[in-house]
C-alpha cells in the first residue's frame, strides 16, 4: 500500500497505480478507500472497463445497489464481457430476482462457456429453481476449466448419486461444458 501511494504522490494521474492499489485496499476489505481510488481511476481514464467493474465490485461490497447498478452498465457499455453480467446476476440473486438473475448467469456463459463462476452461480439458481438435473449439468461445467473449484465440489455433494459420480468424475476427465439451456 505504502510503495502505491508513493507512485501515486509522484504520478497523481496514474491510473493504472489507482486500479491496483484500489484492488488492494478492496482484499483488505478497506471499501471505502478502494472505492475512492476506482472513483480516481474512473475520472482519470473514463473508457476503461475494469475500473468501472472493480467500482461496482466495491459497492456492491458496501451495499451501495444503485452506484453498483450505475457503475456495472458503464462497464457493460463500454465492453460487453462475461464478469459485469456475472456481478448484475449476483445483484438480482440477492434480491430474490432469480429469472433476471439467470438471465445475466447464461449473458456470462454465452460471451465465456468457460467461465466456473457463472456456471457454479447458474447451478446454484437451477437448485433454488428445484431443477436439479440443470443445476448439477452447471456445478458439473464448473469443474471443467478448474476442477479445484471449491464452491461446486459441495454441491456435487447434493445432487442425486448418479449425477455426484458424473460430477466427480469430470473432475478428472476433460469435456466440453454443456450447451446452455434456451432463453424462455
Amino acid at each position: 500500500v505504502d510503495a502505491l501511494n508513493q507512485a501515486i504522490k509522484k504520478g497523481p494521474k496514474d491510473f493504472m497505480a489507482r486500479l491496483m492499489l484500489g484492488e488492494l485496499l478492496l482484499q483488505k476489505g478497506r471499501l471505502e478507500e478502494a472505492a475512492r481510488e476506482f472513483k480516481h481511476a474512473v475520472k482519470l481514464n473514463p473508457q476503461l472497463e475494469t475500473a468501472h467493474y472493480k467500482l461496482a465490485v466495491a459497492y456492491q461490497k458496501m451495499g451501495n445497489e444503485r452506484e453498483e447498478m450505475a457503475e456495472v452498465e458503464s462497464a457493460l457499455r463500454l465492453n460487453p464481457t462475461a464478469r459485469p453480467h456475472v456481478l448484475l446476476g449476483d445483484f438480482y440473486r440477492a434480491r430474490k430476482e432469480i429469472d433476471k438473475a439467470r438471465l445475466h448467469y447464461q449473458e456470462a456463459l454465452e460471451l465465456n462457456p468457460q467461465m466456473a463462476e457463472a456456471h457454479q452461480r447458474l447451478g446454484e439458481v437451477f437448485s433454488e429453481l428445484k431443477q436439479p438435473a440443470l443445476a448439477a449439468q452447471q456445478f458439473r461445467a464448473a469443474l471443467l476449466p478448474n476442477p479445484g473449484l471449491a464452491q461446486a465440489v459441495p454441491r456435487c455433494e447434493s445432487i442425486s448419486p448418479r449425477s455426484r459420480q458424473r460430477c466427480f468424475l469430470l473432475t478428472h476427465v476433460r469435456i466440453r461444458p454443456p450447451p446452455l439451456p434456451s432463453r424462455p
